[in-house]
């Protein structure tokens, strides 16, 4: 009789990892794929700057609050960055050109989608990019190296999303084959199980005749 317990535990142990903690029941969709990209991924490599820029000495991309993003860029103050505290957090790069005229991309994280997607018409390139959950801000001398920044920057993100795509189609083709073996591995159990339930049963029956 433990046996049978134990079996019948195990049993819907197996069922329940299969149906909730492995969530395998949403088909593959576009959806599933279209996940933002990580913040530190939109920091441009040295081959992807922008023609005739390098990194300023000072350089150092990493995440770090709105408030220390306004400590090292003195004139973020005039980007306007709407609803500013939803921002999570933000990336602020460095760049400057071979003339040693400086240009800034500060990049803003927000909870979600919608909050940008309001705001589309009025924050446009070249002083402006909306990628994802990402609103980044640009600053050059003038609209010509605005232009390239934004270009080489928008050409990194496309990239950087592309990467994520993939990523996100590599997991759920993994989670595809985990609920197929799950599937088995329930299948397979609860086949063994009814075997075990019709001896089980055979024997009280005839021991009882």
């Amino acid at each position: 009789m433990k046996g049978l317990i134990v079996a019948v535990l195990a049993f819907a142990l197996v069922a329940f990892a299969r149906y909730k903690i492995f969530e395998l029941d949403d088909k593959p969709t576009a959806k599933l794929y279209d996940k933002p990209v990580w913040l530190r991924q939109l920091s441009l490599p040295e081959k992807e700057l922008p023609e005739g820029y390098t990194r300023a000495p000072t350089d150092n991309p990493r995440p770090v609050k709105l408030e220390g993003a306004y400590v090292t860029v003195s004139k973020l103050s005039t980007a306007n960055l709407p609803q500013q505290n939803d921002v999570q957090e933000v990336l602020v790069q460095s760049l400057v050109s071979r003339s040693g005229q400086p240009a800034t991309i500060v990049t803003a994280r927000y909870p979600n989608r919608e909050v940008l997607e309001r705001l589309a018409e009025s924050y446009k390139a070249p002083h402006y990019l909306i990628t994802d959950v990402y609103l980044t801000w640009f600053d050059a001398v003038d609209d010509d190296q605005l232009a390239l920044v934004n270009a080489a920057f928008a050409a990194h993100a496309k990239l950087a999303k592309d990467q994520r795509t993939r990523i996100e189609k590599a997991a759920v083709g993994s989670n595809a084959m985990l609920k197929f073996f799950a599937d088995l591995m329930v299948g397979a159990f609860g086949f063994v199980l009814a075997l075990f339930f019709t001896k089980y049963f055979l024997i009280v029956r005839t021991t009882e005749e």
